[in-house]
């Protein structure tokens, strides 16, 4: 059958592209003459301190011009940013960032547990960037001395999933600013340290560090446009590239954990025990794999040895909590410093058992795995 082509569809795309390349060499021309004019601006300003400092000014007025030498010098830089990432606009790039400012948010609230303390920061991307290659989001007040709406010292601005809207994504991860043919810029989703931080403030939370506390971020989520370029950062930073993905892909990757993610009494913890709980499913499923190759086969001496060496694993991923149990007439209730006595003590027992016996103690040993930790997450 052929392809149907939609004509009409292609001509307006065409149409599109051409009205953005136009309009890319307008912002071009606008961006390259803001970057002159604070140029100037900045300028004049340092060498107005100069003078102030030669006419032994008061302090009062010197710091009036450090307050305004920072403020233009954070202007600059980020004019020189948008002048580095300009290009013209793309249809893809385009429908699929109008998409996410009219459905993005709807879709986090229907997949997102209630009680869990995930929140977002959004930023351009000259200041993703910085963000990746730093491992830390801080506020500007700490570090250009700049207060913003939200930000505090020591506390960034940040939104819960109840209150996601257009602020986060279009105007703080800059997805409207195809407007000025620039990219988007990206959303971290990031946990708090605990949830007391949260208590004061909902739209703020204590200030990040990767590098200190991995397990506060959670992803990346930008743009299929800029994937490659964020992922080069995280690799160059040292940061799992595994954290990039876009919006589309977070809300399916979202949705998976949110069925894996332990919540504790205190409404909702966090990535830490997602990780736990992967960790468990992983090591249940090599016990199932191991015990099941040993109960298939003949129980030789080389087997029992690994049925024991299995057991022994199962004791040493529980918690610190005394394993109890027994098979055949060894007693298996002790510390895990017993564990190798407790091995060599069964192997008579072992030897005997059939394979009905086997698969039973397959059964006994996963249960009371899932269970040691599963109290673990209660405590």
């Amino acid at each position: 059958m052929k392809p149907i082509f939609n004509f009409k569809l292609m001509k307006e795309k065409k149409q599109k592209e051409l009205e953005w390349q136009e309009q890319y060499k307008r912002d071009v021309a606008k961006l390259d003459l803001g970057v002159r004019n604070l140029t100037e601006r900045y300028e004049i300003i340092i060498k107005q301190r100069e003078e102030l400092i030669r006419n032994n000014a008061s302090e009062e007025e010197i710091q009036k011009n450090s307050e305004a030498e920072k403020i233009m010098r954070r202007r600059l830089f980020v004019a020189k940013a948008n002048r580095k990432y300009v290009r013209p606009n793309k249809w893809d790039d385009v429908r699929y960032r109008k998409h996410q400012e009219n459905f993005f948010q709807t879709k986090v609230q229907k997949v997102i547990p209630d009680n869990l303390l995930l929140r977002f920061h959004g930023s351009p991307l000259w200041f993703s960037e910085e963000i990746i290659k730093t491992q830390k989001i801080v506020p500007s007040f700490d570090t250009y001395d700049i207060k913003t709406s939200c930000d505090e010292k020591g506390r960034i601005s940040v939104t819960q999933a109840s209150n996601l809207n257009r602020w986060t994504t279009s105007l703080y991860a800059r997805l409207f600013e195809y407007k000025q043919s620039l990219p988007a810029g990206c959303i971290f989703a990031i946990f708090p340290l605990s949830e007391s931080e949260l208590d004061d403030n909902r739209w703020t939370m204590n200030k990040v560090d990767f590098s200190e506390h991995p397990e506060q971020l959670y992803k990346i989520i930008t743009t299929p446009e800029n994937i490659g370029l964020v992922k080069k950062w995280c690799k160059e930073s040292g940061l799992d590239t595994s954290y990039v993905c876009d919006y589309n892909k977070f809300i399916k990757i979202l949705k998976k954990d949110s069925k894996k993610m332990k919540f504790g009494k205190s409404s909702g913890l966090l990535k830490q025990e997602t990780i736990e709980a992967s960790k468990i499913e992983e090591n249940i499923q090599n016990m199932d794999n191991d015990l099941e190759t040993v109960s298939s086969q003949s129980l030789n001496s080389e087997n029992t040895n690994h049925l024991g060496s299995v057991i022994n694993s199962q004791n040493a991923l529980t918690s610190n909590n005394n394993y109890n149990g027994t098979i055949g007439n060894s007693n298996l209730t002790g510390s895990r410093n017993d564990d190798t006595q407790d091995i060599e003590n069964m192997s008579t027992d072992l030897d005997n058992m059939t394979k009905d016996q086997l698969l039973g103690l397959k059964q006994q040993l996963k249960q009371d795995y899932v269970e040691e930790n599963k109290q673990g997450f209660r405590r």
